[in-house]
């Protein structure tokens, strides 16, 4: 699936032209990626086949997602991977692009997504996530029980987080929250969804 619209290329990196314009794929169209969705490298950039010399950009079929546990790169047959005798480790917090719209693969009974470098990651450790602004003074976490965590941990008012699964609601007895982190929750009258690029991890918070 495109996650963004695309235009197709031929062998040489040159844009398809059909009817004297531009051959556009339109974001959200499900395409199938022809070798398995193997990478082909035109002119120093990434393509995947989707017909007889017909490319698209390998960008334009990536989901962001946020590590949310520190996890390590596998091979196709789930070797974890590394360089120097020393594994890979993507920390908790960064980003990371996975092929496909977030496509699932099954490696030894596990599930995996595929990187854009062509390695994959444990789903399990990933988050695709959207911002939410906190809006009051006190915005408290609650734990997946909807009781306020020990640690009495506060949202700043004004600062904006990440909210796991898209940002969307979660119903804990019968109330509406925003889940921001491994068993941290956020009431969802105390925020609202911005359309925004950087935002904080309250993980991260102690």
């Amino acid at each position: 699936m495109l996650t963004h619209n695309a235009f197709v290329y031929d062998g040489d990196g040159n844009v398809v032209i059909t009817d004297g314009k531009n051959t556009l794929l339109e974001k959200g169209n499900t395409t199938s990626a022809w070798h398995k969705g193997q990478i082909t490298t035109l002119a120093g950039k990434k393509y995947v086949q989707v017909g007889d010399n017909k490319y698209v950009k390998l960008y334009n079929t990536l989901l962001k997602k946020l590590v949310v546990h520190n996890s390590y790169l596998y091979d196709a047959n789930g070797k974890a991977t590394g360089k120097k005798h020393k594994l890979t480790v993507v920390k908790h917090g960064k980003f990371v692009y996975v092929w496909n719209n977030g496509e699932e693969f099954r490696i030894n009974g596990k599930k995996f997504c595929r990187l854009a470098n062509g390695k994959f990651i444990k789903v399990a450790n990933l988050q695709t996530v959207k911002a939410i602004k906190i809006k009051h003074y006190r915005a408290r976490l609650y734990d997946k029980n909807g009781k306020l965590l020990k640690k009495h941990i506060t949202l700043t008012k004004g600062k904006c987080y990440w909210a796991w699964n898209d940002a969307k609601i979660v119903k804990i007895h019968g109330k509406k929250y925003y889940r921001v982190g491994k068993n941290r929750y956020v009431r969802a009258n105390k925020a609202a969804k911005v359309e925004i690029k950087t935002a904080l991890d309250a993980d991260k918070l102690k």
